[in-house]
């Protein structure tokens, strides 16, 4: 933190209100947040990857821990940060160094098709009406709304949700309603509003076309069977064989087949050709699949 208090000795600070508590905090274009009100402290903290402030939000009824350079870009950039393919970076890999001048945005998959928005379509979020809406292009964002605290009316606009990514690439975004937050995958919602079939996750399950976990656009996303998805996998991953649960043995012409099942590895057999090991998989999923559905 020595950094910061070498920047707030400096001149030509600028302050501006943090949006949503109530003129209750303010934010400096050097990257620190403070507060006029004596009864109030504020909390720092790190998850290694970014600082986050800890602050009372209006009412004075919950906290709310905040990304302090995500706070002082989108109030020093007109909050030109989409949050659905775009990250802030801290320039000198200082996490702590959250000066407007040092940080950066840019697309966390470089390869990500960027869509015309004017073709965007946005739809209420399921169990989520009024609160949340995701859109065809995979973007999500909360609704306008009134929230009573104490009998004062608080207006809280419109704004792009940024979201998480898991280690495999997969967009993935927090949803919150009565206090309580629940983690969703961006493509499932995607499909489950915009997709032309349903699907029930286990034997139908859905698939990036151009194999991009990110770009998650409706016109990128196809309803194909847990067989067929994993099969791609397998193929995309250069796997010995494009199927599951075959592999050729190692200085042999066999092709090796093989089911897990509840855990545990079953030996299906060594077969002469691919097909063949394939079709005896397909036959051991499908009584495993039938015993399921008993």
């Amino acid at each position: 933190m020595h950094l910061c208090i070498i920047i707030l000795l400096c001149m030509g600070i600028i302050w501006k209100k943090v949006d949503g508590f109530d003129d209750r905090y303010e934010v400096s274009d050097t990257g620190i947040i403070r507060t006029k009100d004596r009864k109030l402290q504020i909390k720092y903290w790190s998850n290694g990857n970014a600082l986050f402030a800890q602050l009372v939000c209006a009412g004075g009824f919950y906290k709310k821990s905040i990304q302090v350079k995500r706070v002082v870009w989108n109030t020093f950039n007109g909050k030109t940060e989409t949050g659905h393919c775009n990250i802030i970076k801290n320039i000198d890999g200082d996490i702590y160094n959250n000066n407007i001048i040092n940080l950066s945005i840019e697309c966390y998959k470089n390869n990500l098709p960027q869509y015309s928005l004017k073709d965007e379509i946005w739809r209420d979020i399921k169990e989520y009406e009024g609160i949340y809406q995701i859109s065809n292009l995979g973007r999500i964002k909360s609704c306008d709304r009134k929230i009573n605290i104490q009998g004062t009316a608080h207006f809280y606009g419109s704004k792009i949700l940024v979201c998480g990514i898991t280690k495999q690439n997969y967009v993935t975004c927090k949803l919150c309603k009565n206090g309580k937050s629940k983690s969703y995958s961006i493509h499932a919602l995607v499909y489950d509003h915009f997709g032309a079939e349903k699907r029930d996750g286990k034997y139908r399950q859905i698939d990036h076309i151009d194999n991009n976990p990110s770009n998650n656009n409706i016109d990128n996303l196809q309803l194909t069977s847990a067989r067929e998805n994993i099969g791609k996998k397998h193929q995309n991953n250069r796997f010995t064989s494009k199927y599951p649960g075959v592999y050729r043995k190692k200085n042999s012409e066999k092709w090796i087949a093989n089911i897990k099942i509840n855990g545990k590895r079953k030996y299906l057999g060594a077969f002469n050709t691919e097909i063949e090991a394939s079709n005896a998989y397909d036959q051991a999923n499908e009584r495993v699949i039938n015993e399921i559905k008993k």
